[in-house]
């Protein structure tokens, strides 16, 4: 199959790049701006790495010639490569998003038009989003006060851990830069700075439930007690910040232990979840969950088995 696109006679096309190299060379200097001039992040900077990546296999893959010019059509094309080589849709997606916001700055930086703005944008499957049952999640908190960690200490900010993910819904790059004094539990409050989203993150407000305040209280109490002065909220035994790894491994011994398959973020799910199942309203859910748009909190709008199980028991033809 010949991946050579046919420009379309009436569309204004814009070249890109001479060379793979000099495409790489005009990322960097975007890279560069991004994250001094718009304050991205290192993993939204990794996110663009990605999407320019992608394209290049592409270009490599296909024996395409530079210089390329930039079309929808060829957009398209590459497209078209990608689910030949049955990238997942949130794979799928990912690459396109990224390479877009690339292109767009470069666009319009150069006063040139953007070709995505014609081309056929990719839609993400419909997402079943996993959330555990309270039973299932109460069970989360019991295995995770009663497994045989090394210390007191370990117990307790572990717990806190598990905690704040179900209780208040914090990402886990949420749960990793939060500090000290943005834990305020006589106010009841968290306050999350550059989470998810566009141009470095925003910031939100997460409120601390009564039962999570309980386990924020024992934690805040034990630090005191270790004379912890780190300002990362949750701590190591030698003083310092926890990394990824430390989350990997709480929720994999707690998994193991308790028999229920979840990750940090199926917690979350859980916290969306359980929002709208009791009843709150869908543009409070969205902002406590720090969600950009009111469409991603409706994809948690879903019942459980046994509530299935409940309302079909109203249904009788006969007196």
């Amino acid at each position: 199959m010949s991946y050579e696109p046919q420009p379309r006679p009436a569309e204004t096309i814009w070249p890109i790049a001479t060379s793979a190299d000099s495409l790489s060379a005009q990322l960097e200097t975007f890279l560069h701006r991004s994250k001094y001039v718009l304050g991205h992040t290192p993993s939204t900077q990794q996110w663009y790495v990605t999407g320019v990546r992608s394209f290049l296999r592409f270009v490599e893959a296909t024996n395409l010639a530079w210089p390329i010019t930039i079309s929808t059509d060829l957009l398209e094309t590459w497209l078209g490569w990608m689910r030949e080589q049955r990238l997942s849709g949130v794979t799928l997606k990912t690459y396109w998003k990224a390479f877009e916001m690339f292109v767009r700055a470069i666009a319009e930086q150069a006063g040139a038009s953007n070709p995505f703005e014609k081309a056929h944008t990719p839609k993400l499957p419909q997402h079943n989003y996993k959330a555990l049952t309270p039973p299932e999640c109460e069970h989360l908190l019991a295995t995770v006060r009663n497994y045989p960690w090394q210390s007191d200490f370990e117990r307790v900010r572990n717990t806190a851990i598990i905690a704040i993910a179900l209780y208040a819904g914090l990402r886990k790059r949420e749960i990793l830069r939060l500090e000290v004094e943005e834990v305020d539990l006589q106010d009841g409050t968290i306050q999350i700075r550059k989470g998810k989203g566009r141009n470095g993150g925003k910031d939100r407000t997460a409120y601390i439930p009564a039962e999570l305040t309980e386990v924020l209280s024992a934690y805040v109490r034990l630090r005191r007690l270790h004379h912890v002065t780190a300002p990362a909220f949750f701590v190591s035994a030698r003083n310092r910040g926890i990394g990824p790894q430390v989350l990997r491994e709480v929720v994999e011994r707690v998994r193991s232990a308790s028999g229920i398959s979840f990750s940090l973020h199926v917690l979350r799910h859980s916290f969306v979840t359980m929002l709208l199942r009791q009843g709150v309203p869908l543009h409070i859910a969205r902002d406590l969950a720090g969600h950009a748009s009111i469409q991603s909190t409706e994809g948690y709008a879903r019942v459980f088995r046994e509530d299935l199980k409940q309302h079909i028991q109203a249904v009788r033809f006969t007196t």
